[in-house]
């Protein structure tokens, strides 16, 4: 059993939850290197499948790909630049030929260094900031995006795979930048609305996207009438076309400072 997240992994004891100590996934991190905050089996390889991103001090970000087989021996390993600098990346999944990854948004990072604001409040989504990015298992081929549509936000994959010369991912997807202020402790958030904001985003609805692999045609639809949050699949479904999904969706509206709040 592992406890998860970007800061670091740790090993549990699997009947009383005792910490026993650092995984050696977290080899993998140090610095300001962030770590994938959820592994994903991979059903193609019988592998984890994890990344590291590392912050470009001079030149842009890069993210390493790596897998685990279950004595935590290192089985595979990509790294790729991410093109830009202040990428916040977060959910991923592996399908037969591609990682998954899903990125955010950007950190201004000027502002976020300054400090005297949650980090979070220096997440933007200027154009292309948001998107799903596909890199190739093995090889130096491109890596794929497929964007988000403008000012909307994705956080996590419930699947992905190729068919008949296309790849299928299925994310959530909000109508907007997601605020975390009323989760934060007393004293130690913002305390009022996000600049610039418009209000609480719609969602989280289900988003379908498709790319065709030679012409590179993108197409994102978004499902309104289905809606939730933290979507999976059967396990061994993963990488594979899937007929059925799972959210944690909200029935009764409860003391959550904001609605979408309920997810997080």
């Amino acid at each position: 059993v592992v406890a998860s997240d970007i800061d670091g992994h740790y090993l549990l004891d699997p009947v009383t939850l005792d910490t026993r100590g650092p995984a050696p996934i977290n080899a993998l991190g140090g610095g300001l290197a962030q770590l994938c905050a959820m592994p994903r089996f991979d059903p193609h390889s019988g592998n984890l499948v994890a990344y590291v991103m590392t912050p470009g001090m001079l030149g842009n970000d890069t993210v390493t790909f790596v897998e685990f087989d279950g004595q935590w021996r290192e089985r595979a390993r990509v790294r790729r630049s991410l093109g830009m600098k202040g990428a916040v990346l977060h959910d991923l999944c592996a399908t037969a030929d591609h990682y998954l990854v899903v990125q955010i948004g950007l950190i201004d990072v000027p502002r976020a260094a300054l400090g005297g604001m949650v980090v979070l409040d220096a997440l933007r989504l200027p154009p292309g900031a948001a998107r799903i990015l596909a890199v190739p298992r093995r090889g130096d081929g491109p890596i794929l995006e497929l964007p988000l549509p403008p000012e909307h936000e994705s956080f996590h994959i419930a699947n992905a795979w190729e068919e008949g010369g296309q790849l299928v991912v299925d994310t959530t997807i909000y109508d907007g930048l997601l605020d975390f202020d009323p989760l934060n402790p007393p004293r130690l958030g913002r305390g009022g609305p996000l600049p610039g904001s418009r209000g609480e985003p719609g969602g989280p609805f289900l988003c379908r996207h498709t790319l065709d692999l030679a012409s590179g045609a993108h197409r994102a639809v978004v499902h309104r009438g289905a809606g939730g949050e933290a979507p999976s699949v059967r396990e061994d479904f993963g990488g594979r076309p899937h007929r059925y999904a799972w959210v944690s969706a909200q029935g009764t509206p409860g003391d959550e400072p904001v609605r979408n709040a309920y997810y997080w």
